[in-house]
């Protein structure tokens, strides 16, 4: 039996680099997966996920993104 088959999976903080980082396509796969989960499941984190995103948007406008972070974006 799995953890999450009995009792919930216990809530995992997630920070804003890692949310910009999910963004950009830069995490492994098993954290990529993760975070998959939770922008279905987690009304919290799905806020924060839209919020990341107009940022990281907001930023690419003003050309404030540089080096990995812009060549991820485009």
């Amino acid at each position: 039996m799995r953890w999450g088959d009995q009792y919930p999976m216990p809530k995992q903080p997630v920070d804003e680099q890692v949310i910009t980082d999910y963004l950009l396509g830069a995490l492994p796969e098993a954290e990529t997966e993760r975070l998959d989960e939770l922008s279905l499941t987690d009304d919290d984190f799905i806020r924060r996920l839209k919020v990341a995103e107009n940022d990281l948007v907001d930023a690419y406008v003003k050309g404030e993104l540089s080096g990995g972070a812009l060549a991820q974006f485009n």
